[in-house]
């Protein structure tokens, strides 16, 4: 009995270390008609990630009309409350993304926010729509600093962001249905001429430093593409799929996420060897606190020519110098006929 009971009490001892998966996947296809946003494959990115999660881990899935700004972050923050120490937590989140003017320009150098898109967000500003909807990147990172101390230092949270959060993605009526990407070069709420102004002090600062305090956990934030890129959608058996999400899946599947240097490192490798991806240039931002450090593209150094063999060399030199006078030799004779 003794024995039995000190299995339990070591057994209950033993559940809080092992955390749970737990999983928010916010995917947005079609906007509203009126939005100006043009349609992405979304819907197939939720589909991959349901089915690799679906008995891993606890997941809350909000697409569409579902996927509303006040809706985002009613779950952001009932997943704040749910969640328990060494937890591993991971946003996902796949739809358009937007710079927008700042609300405080001394935080933000060139003026401008970063900005996921709510299926509620108007792409332009207008007498109906001045934003608000915009879920920017402050408040976004705001929840994600509490979802790090919720989960506390033994707990991991994973940031999946399949869109873009500055000026580096777009979706032009124009583009064809083989080269979808996801965003607008527009930014929300400028003239012509405050965005030639903004352009000229723009800047890339998706190098800040990511907080690292000892009560939080590590954090991972993955976007699809650096700020002055566009993130390029891939096909892959007929099917459109965010580039990020296809591979974050593939890279889930084969690594799993007990070891995040191998994730991130597969993960990587994937993206950077895609085709598509590589024909645009095309390369994942990976911001983190455990150290990781994309590798360094190797520098492609063309081989050297082969030295020329001396005596076949004069040699072709010296054919090449009597035919070149016998050719002389032919036209003086035809001009002095």
């Amino acid at each position: 009995m003794k024995c039995l009971v000190s299995i339990i009490l070591i057994f209950l001892a033993v559940i809080p270390a092992m955390g749970k998966t737990r999983l928010l996947t916010v995917t947005v296809a079609d906007y509203a008609p009126e939005s100006g946003w043009a349609h992405i494959n979304a819907n197939n990115d939720k589909e991959i990630v349901l089915q690799q999660f679906q008995s891993i881990a606890s997941i809350t899935s909000l697409s569409e009309s579902q996927a509303t700004y006040r809706n985002i972050l009613k779950h952001l923050s009932m997943l704040e409350r749910d969640v328990s120490k060494g937890d591993t937590v991971i946003v996902h989140f796949s739809g358009h993304g937007q710079q927008i003017v700042a609300l405080n320009d001394s935080d933000e150098p060139d003026g401008l926010d970063e900005a996921l898109i709510p299926f509620d967000a108007a792409k332009n500003k207008s007498a109906k729509y001045d934003g608000r909807n915009h879920l920017r990147d402050n408040e976004f990172g705001r929840h994600l600093g509490q979802l790090r101390c919720a989960v506390g230092p033994q707990g991991l949270v994973i940031a999946i962001i399949d869109a873009c959060h500055s000026d580096s993605m777009n979706k032009d009526a124009a583009s064809s249905d083989d080269d979808v990407v996801r965003g607008t070069y527009e930014i929300f709420g400028l003239t012509d001429d405050e965005f030639a102004a903004i352009r000229s002090r723009y800047r890339n600062q998706e190098t800040a430093p990511l907080d690292e305090s000892p009560d939080a956990s590590p954090i991972v934030i993955v976007s699809a593409c650096r700020s002055d890129q566009m993130n390029h959608e891939i096909k892959v058996d007929g099917k459109g799929y965010g580039s990020l999400t296809y591979y974050f899946i593939e890279a889930v599947k084969t690594t799993g996420l007990q070891n995040p240097t191998a994730f991130l490192d597969h993960l990587y490798r994937s993206m950077s060897a895609d085709k598509t991806l590589r024909f645009h240039g095309q390369l994942p931002l990976v911001r983190n606190t455990l150290g990781w450090i994309a590798p360094k593209k190797k520098p492609v150094i063309p081989p050297s020519p082969p030295e020329p063999d001396s005596c076949n060399y004069w040699l072709y030199v010296l054919i090449g110098s009597v035919i070149l006078i016998l050719i002389i030799g032919l036209i003086w004779k035809r001009m002095k006929k």
